[in-house]
């Protein structure tokens, strides 16, 4: 699912000889690389119109720079919550909140607009939350809140994703959760999937052809509180969840013959800002920001690749216009960071350095978008 960055690359030769000799300068062809293509941002509430909605953007590859697609928002379901885009670049799957549902579009190649597929919205549990699709793009995982349901237990909706896009649930579909489980995640390998709720976290061992879910021996596991979020690290077996009251970031260390979890040294890590919420963690694996609910700023911190750990990184929290972030996305190259801001109804841009810090893309922010953008998810094409 992640892809580490790729540069034009020129090799010059020169050939030298005797008196009358002459150089020869021979160039390659440059190497494709992955770039960011389109962005598209769920927005949770409405305009006095009603009209929940997708906003699509075209991303500058180069810049970074978005620029609004033309025409109004795409239309989606209640209480949109969260958003993803497959891995083969040609769908978009939205999680709406309040209609129990998840919306389904293609994506037009050139012009990034958004068309409902067929029998979309489809029915998910009680409140479906932060969604995640299986690296071979064949499964997608919502997790259902279960929030004011009577028999109070949360879910995982598992689909089977086709060739066309089209959601179909798996056998045994949904799975059990937790009470309140919020947020799901899938390992780098693509062989655990974990969700969260607020005092624990669960992993499943995924059957990648059927899409059923197993749970693994020793879950549910402790070491969160009030988890909103959660993210892997896709070089290596980590896993870390926000603890949104307590200001902290739980990390673990995923076993990967079993899925089991230990908490990392030092772990929960302390969060600067208020109400830590959003996390992403970059395509390199080696730096991972948090959005807060309550502060007008993000969390940076390097990744150890050794041990997991997180160190704050020199400068951090970043300034940030507005709160709060629900949402944080990397362009697919590691040089551009998105944050959506929910108060403001615009989109955060940075270009980021070497060393992690964050600058302020020209024109940023951007927007508008609809009312309350909560979840943001960038396409990619070859270049």
């Amino acid at each position: 699912m992640k892809i580490r960055p790729a540069w034009f690359v020129l090799t010059l030769a020169a050939l030298s000889g005797g008196c009358g000799s002459s150089s020869n300068v021979s160039k390659q062809p440059p190497q494709q690389q992955i770039v960011p293509k389109f962005a598209y941002v769920a927005n949770a509430t409405t305009f006095a119109d009603g009209y929940y909605s997708v906003s699509g953007f075209a991303v500058n590859p180069h810049t970074g720079v978005f620029a609004p697609m033309s025409g109004p928002p795409f239309p989606a379901g209640k209480g949109p919550m969260s958003i993803v885009v497959d891995p083969s670049n040609h769908y978009v799957y939205v999680s709406n909140r309040t209609d129990f549902n998840v919306s389904a579009y293609s994506i037009d190649n050139m012009s990034g607009s958004l068309t409902p597929l067929p029998g979309s919205p489809f029915p998910a549990g009680y409140n479906p939350g932060i969604i995640a699709i299986h690296p071979n793009g064949r499964l997608l995982f919502v997790p259902n809140i279960n929030v004011n349901n009577p028999d109070s237990i949360g879910s995982i909706t598992v689909y089977t994703i086709a060739s066309t896009g089209i959601l179909t649930p798996v056998s045994g579909s949904p799975f059990p959760a937790g009470s309140g489980a919020n947020a799901v995640a899938v390992d780098r390998t693509g062989k655990y999937l974990f969700a969260c709720n607020g005092s624990s976290v669960f992993s499943y061992l995924i059957d990648a052809n059927t899409g059923k879910l197993t749970p693994s021996p020793k879950s549910p596991f402790s070491g969160i509180s009030s988890a909103y979020d959660l993210a892997t690290d896709s070089t290596s077996d980590y896993l870390y969840v926000t603890n949104v009251q307590d200001n902290t970031l739980s990390g673990f260390h995923i076993d990967p013959s079993t899925g089991d979890l230990e908490p990392l040294p030092g772990s929960p890590f302390a969060v600067p800002g208020k109400n830590p919420a959003s996390l992403a963690i970059s395509h390199s694996g080696r730096l991972l920001f948090v959005g807060h609910e309550l502060s007008a700023d993000v969390a940076g911190f390097s990744i150890d690749p050794q041990s997991g750990v997180p160190t704050p990184l020199a400068g951090s929290p970043f300034q940030v216009d507005g709160s709060p972030h629900n949402s944080i996305a990397f362009d697919p190259q590691d040089r551009f960071l998105y944050i959506a801001n929910s108060s403001l109804n615009s989109i955060s841009a940075f270009q980021l350095s070497g060393s992690g810090d964050l600058i302020p893309i020209l024109g940023s922010p951007f927007g508008p978008t609809g009312a309350a953008p909560v979840a943001i998810a960038i396409s990619s094409a070859l270049e």
